[in-house]
């Protein structure tokens, strides 16, 4: 279909064609997020125990001073 439109000189059948083609990408595809929050990690030198979680949900309850 991409081979078609590519080849289509009439524009609004070209239109259509690459319209379809987006709906089945959309439809078909598999969604992979590309961007994500890089985190903020930083420790006072005095605190013990925190250990950063991957998702960004720590826990405080083994952190001491």
């Amino acid at each position: 279909m991409l081979n078609q439109a590519r080849q289509e000189s009439n524009k609004a059948v070209r239109a259509t064609l690459y319209a379809e083609v987006a709906r089945i990408v959309f439809d078909e595809a598999l969604r992979i997020p590309l961007v994500h929050t890089q985190t903020l990690m930083a420790q006072r030198s005095d605190l013990e125990g925190w250990v950063p979680s991957p998702l960004g949900a720590e826990s405080f309850e083994t952190v001491t001073k």
